[in-house]
This record gives C-alpha cells, structure tokens and sequence, in this order.
C-alpha cells in the first residue's frame, strides 16, 4: 500500500514538474494552399510567409525543418512576447501537386522543447507562357 502511494505521488510529482517547464508555442497559419503558374525545367519562385511567437516569460530559439522545395532560415530568436514574420521562398522545378510541413521547434534552456507545423500544399500548374499570375 505504500509502495502504492509512493508511486502515485511520483507519477503525479513528474507531471506537475514536465508541466511547468513545457514552452509554449505559437504558428500561424496553420495551413496554407498556394496555386502557382509554373515552366517545367525553369526555376520558379514563389513568395510566401509564416508567424511564430513567444508566448514564454524567457527567450527561445525557433529551428525550422522544412521540404527541399522551401527556401528559410534554419531558426530565429524570439524575446519574450516577441513575434516574427518568418518569409521563405517557394522553390519549383516541375509542376504538380507539393504537400509538405514546416516544423518549428520551440526550445529554451531548462525547458522541455515544443514542437507545431504549419501544413504547405502547392498546386503548380504548368502554364507554357512561364507568366507567374499570382504577381
């Protein structure tokens, strides 16, 4: 029984505390969809953006995974209540559909990482004139 209630206060104990040093972390937006006009064989680029905040009482570093087909910086850094326009550069070769994350990973010393995406679809159409229409 006391094993029992030892353990039970334990779990409990590492709860509150994963709690209290989780960051908190902020994308937007979530989801995106882009129709491009694209020249097979050309390089065709497309502008495009992401918004991340610090929610956190401290400084935190944001670090970026992205497809090959993104163009970013690899991270940032937020002060808190800092929030930042994240530009990146849509990169195509052929057209297609291209459906991919950006994953920004929120950390912070002393501080259990927190990790949310915001989900990029493109829908490139071959367009022989290589007119970008959405200039």
């Amino acid at each position: 029984m006391k094993l029992r209630m030892f353990l039970v206060i334990t779990m409990f104990v590492m709860l509150l505390a994963s709690y209290s040093f989780a960051l908190i972390a902020y994308i937007r937006p979530t989801i995106t969809s882009y129709t491009v006009y694209v020249k097979d064989g050309k390089v065709n680029e497309f502008p495009g953006n992401i918004i991340v905040k610090n929610r956190n009482t401290y400084p935190v570093t944001v670090t970026f995974d992205k497809p090959d087909w993104i163009s970013m910086a690899t991270s940032v850094s937020l002060q808190p209540d800092e929030e930042k326009n994240v530009s990146f550069t849509i990169v195509l070769t052929q057209s297609g559909t291209y459906n991919s994350d950006i994953e920004a990973t929120y950390s912070a010393s002393g501080h259990i990482p927190a990790s949310l995406s915001a989900q990029i679809t493109v829908n490139a159409i071959y367009n022989g004139t290589y007119t970008n229409r959405n200039a």
